[in-house]
């Protein structure tokens, strides 16, 4: 499983603040108030580093600006994992750099969903329908499936301006295996860095992976579980601490109701401070 692709479809989507209005607007007054707050907050930013922990593991992703386009992207540059670089990930995350510059597509087939509250604060809901033509969404999958996203609904803060909730709905296929999944994606602890609006806190549920696994996968898991506990204490315990985030996730989609819950905690971020040395 991917643990970490959604931060790496999420990063470049927090760099907005602005006061908001407290009635209910349509999907498009939404889309376009975050994209031209976005767009200001971005000219006092050139690049950015997020230095976080992911199951475990820590990670670090290094951001800069491309103002190639209609929109500025921060695009990711460099992505070290426990103190290696990871070029894979980099590569993988370029669909969420693609967020802002995309979002007038998906206002196209936006509709508002009114206002809700998440986590004790007024959001703007915005469906997003027709998903599968934009391919917005389908970089949150785990390693080794295809996503095909039907559909997202974004709650967007009705005082910052940036999504506090993220779900996305779909069909998976791994293996030969099909699922309808569901990923919800909170963010919370945002907090204004040097004028850059990042979550310190993203908690990700995927419902609906338990479909995908296949009667030799469980065999295989069952298997290395019985392999691990024929092992010697103080080798059982370095396997385990090596694949601890990725154990976690087996037990999660093997067992229960097959979800898998994912948290990242930031431990720092840096703006305007060049590449990590």
């Amino acid at each position: 499983m991917r643990a970490v692709m959604p931060t790496l479809t999420l990063t470049a989507v927090f760099a907005a603040l602005a006061p908001a209005a407290l009635t209910a607007q349509s999907a498009q007054n939404v889309l376009d108030r975050m994209l031209a707050e976005y767009d200001r907050r971005a000219e006092g930013i050139d690049n950015y580093t997020v230095i976080q922990d992911v199951m475990g593991q820590s990670m670090s992703m290094y951001f800069e600006k491309d103002v190639s386009g209609a929109h500025p992207v921060f695009r990711t540059r460099q992505v070290v994992v426990n103190g290696m670089g990871d070029q894979s990930l980099a590569d993988r995350s370029q669909d969420a750099d693609e967020f802002w510059a995309m979002l007038p597509e998906l206002a196209a087939k936006a509709t508002s969903g009114g206002r809700e509250t998440v986590d004790g604060h007024a959001v703007h809901v915005v469906q997003l329908n027709d998903m599968a033509e934009t391919g917005f969404g389908r970089s949150f999958a785990p390693d080794n499936a295809d996503f095909t996203p039907r559909r997202s609904t974004l709650y967007v803060d009705a005082d910052l301006w940036v999504p506090r909730r993220m779900v996305f709905e779909g069909t998976m296929t791994s293996q030969g295996r099909e699922a309808d999944i569901t990923m919800t994606i909170d963010l919370r602890d945002i907090r204004d860095i040097s004028g850059l609006l990042h979550p310190f806190v993203t908690a990700v549920r995927i419902d609906g992976l338990g479909q995908a696994v296949d009667p030799e996968m469980r065999q295989q898991y069952e298997q290395m579980k019985k392999q691990l506990a024929e092992m010697p204490e103080s080798q059982r315990q370095m396997v385990e601490q090596m694949m601890k985030g990725r154990m976690e996730q087996m037990e999660q989609v093997m067992g229960g109701d097959g979800g898998m819950n994912v948290e990242l905690v930031v431990r720092e971020v840096r703006v305007n401070a060049g590449p990590p040395k």
